[in-house]
């Protein structure tokens, strides 16, 4: 006699997978049968998402006082300075190699110089500090006044005069790499708005799925949501309070007088925890990083205190779709909040699809039926709403000159 253990009938949910599929679809044809509801849904959705157009930037009349003769932008350079100098949330999404810090560089001094920003705060990845980012924009600008703390600056000893020389100095860039942005203090109220807030959003949720239809919910999930609640109060609160401690000897985040900030790479803060119900679901969001809600309470205090965000990346998705949500979180929460999808299970079932599939097992024992996201559902309306920060270019848009491959492609060397 042993313990009685769950087993996972391959046949049987094969068939109610297949039985699921068909369902979705007569439920496609059913809600449109009936008038008076096809006119109401249609109305939702003309106020929820026909409602918003795709703006073109067009930045061929700006010019640009102080930069170097040698430089010249290139045209989508020049369109992507307006779209910034135009709204408060960007994203750079271009590919790789196509100009996205002498862009980012040149729309902090165009802000700067119009008098709509006072100071630019600039978190590189550490080895773009000083060799890239620095150099590039005096390449641009040579008179730039530039703030690069070195790892001396940089340290718990001389912190706080480093925040003292940010909050005093009139700096045309700060560049500071992504290990020591984290260590910049947040001041404890907002640290501790930011996570109330958080606590209250997982608490709601919590009860939702408690009442909701128990058929739906596993203990799983349940748990999972607990376990979001408890790391809230005790990692992320005591993470709080050493930031407050820090705070009582130098200055905080709030009173650098940051009002615009790019992140490059922001790929790297993608990790940004969102609790979900569907935890067997591959591709999740489900990991949780101190350094990504450090971003986030910043991004948000920015923005919200009118100031201007920019992340910039060559690939806003690279693994997961959830990641689109993430990024659309930092920037656009408000939006997601006005049509009611500022949940990531709201979020996913608008415009994300699962689907199953046989696969081998990690270990190659056998295979197994697993569930995994697989593809964008109603993309024109997520692109809609998307692109409103967006701003994507790829490499065939861009016909950037490139150097040719000897013999005019890739060739197999067969070695023993």
């Amino acid at each position: 006699r042993g313990t009685p253990r769950a087993v996972v009938n391959t046949g049987e949910t094969t068939s109610a997978q297949a039985k699921l599929a068909e369902i979705k679809l007569r439920f496609d044809r059913w809600v449109w049968a009936n008038p008076q509801r096809a006119e109401r849904l249609a109305a939702i959705y003309n106020d929820r998402y026909n409602c918003l157009r795709e703006r073109r930037y067009d930045g061929s009349h700006l010019q640009f006082p102080g930069m170097s003769r040698d430089f010249e932008p290139r045209q989508h350079q020049t369109d992507g300075v307006w779209r910034i100098l135009q709204n408060r949330a960007t994203l750079l999404g271009h590919c790789v190699g196509s100009g996205k810090t002498a862009l980012s560089i040149i729309a902090a001094h165009e802000l700067k110089r119009l008098g709509l920003a006072r100071k630019t705060l600039a978190a590189v990845p550490n080895h773009l500090l000083v060799t890239q980012w620095q150099r590039e924009a005096l390449r641009i600008y040579p008179e730039l006044r530039i703030l690069a703390p070195g790892k001396v600056e940089l340290s718990r000893a001389q912190r706080g005069e480093l925040m003292s020389r940010i909050a005093t100095g009139d700096w045309d860039l700060i560049l500071v790499p992504h290990s020591s942005f984290t260590l910049l203090p947040v001041r404890h109220a907002t640290s501790a708005r930011f996570i109330e807030r958080e606590l209250a959003q997982l608490r709601a949720y919590l009860e939702e799925l408690e009442d909701g239809d128990k058929d739906d919910v596993t203990r799983r999930s349940v748990k999972e949501i607990e376990r979001a609640i408890r790391r809230l109060e005790t990692k992320l609160l005591n993470a709080s309070s050493e930031k407050a401690r820090d705070s009582e000897a130098t200055i905080c985040w709030e009173e650098l007088g940051v009002d615009m900030l790019l992140v490059d790479e922001a790929h790297y803060f993608k990790n940004l925890y969102c609790p979900t119900k569907m935890t067997r679901v591959s591709g999740m969001p489900n990991s949780e990083s101190q350094r990504a809600f450090d971003m986030f309470m910043k991004v948000r205090s920015v923005l919200e205190s009118g100031g201007r965000v920019v992340f910039a990346t060559g690939t806003p998705i690279s693994n997961s779709i959830a990641e689109c949500f993430v990024m659309m979180k930092y920037l656009q929460l408000e939006a997601l909040e006005e049509i009611g999808l500022a949940h990531f299970d709201s979020w996913a079932q608008m415009f994300a699809d699962t689907s199953q599939s046989i696969e081998m097992k990690p270990d190659g024992s056998g295979f197994r039926v697993h569930t995994r996201f697989a593809r964008f559902t109603n993309l024109p309306e997520l692109a809609a709403i998307w692109r409103q920060v967006l701003d994507v270019k790829t490499a065939e848009q861009l016909q950037l000159p490139r150097p040719r491959i000897y013999g005019g492609g890739p060739e197999i060397i067969k070695s023993p």
